[in-house]
């Protein structure tokens, strides 16, 4: 797991108003990496969310056996704000992990 300091947290934490992402809980948040930071992507306040345990390590959960379509979701919400921002393609691709996300890529 990425390591990410308190301010890091808090400012994630606040960008969510103290919910989940994606079900709007307040029970059990945890913050998650939109792309992996391994992927050497800067750590900012737009690639992390806060998700409840069941969205982020539960079975349908970005980490669970069939996260796919929810980790491609936040991906592709993470790629839009980006785009909002009118950076071109290989700016975004970079922010991205190299990666450019298509809703193509949806599993059944």
């Amino acid at each position: 797991m990425a390591k990410i300091t308190q301010k890091e947290y808090d400012q994630v934490f606040n960008k969510d108003k103290g919910r989940c992402h994606e079900c709007g809980t307040t029970y059990g948040l945890e913050y998650h990496h939109v792309i992996f930071k391994s992927k050497h992507v800067p750590n900012t306040v737009d690639n992390g969310v806060m998700l409840c345990s069941k969205d982020h390590r539960g079975t349908y959960g970005v980490h669970g056996k069939f996260g796919k379509n929810l980790d491609l979701k936040l991906k592709l919400e993470l790629q839009n704000i980006y785009k909002s921002r009118d950076l071109d393609f290989n700016e975004i691709k970079a922010l991205m992990g190299g990666r450019h996300y298509s809703e193509d890529e949806y599993f059944d």
